[in-house]
């Protein structure tokens, strides 16, 4: 988990991306927030400020289907998926399922 945050308006959490973007993406994506955050948001935010994953996906929905997903090492699939709620520290990593056929 990452370094919580004293200042209730500047929450943040850190975006992880794994895999071949991992690279391109040049490390962890910081999303600072006010009070509450779901993983729909933070999903939204990450899309306008990352063009290597706006140009990979086009929405929150797109990145669950196509990803495992994971809050603090635990899959949001079992949390709610976009309705997850995200603390200040918490860390999403996005595991990109690549495979060949």
């Amino acid at each position: 988990m990452g370094v919580l945050n004293t200042n209730p308006m500047n929450m943040q959490v850190s975006v992880h991306i794994r895999g071949p973007l991992a690279i391109k993406s040049k490390g962890p994506i910081t999303v600072s927030f006010g009070n509450s955050l779901s993983l729909f948001e933070c999903f939204k935010s990450v899309l306008k400020k990352n063009p290597v994953v706006r140009e990979t996906w086009k929405t929150p929905e797109q990145i669950i289907q196509e990803c495992l997903v994971m809050v603090n090492d635990v899959d949001v699939g079992l949390t709610g998926n976009l309705d997850t709620r995200l603390k200040d520290g918490d860390v999403v990593t996005i595991l990109p399922l690549i495979h060949g056929g």
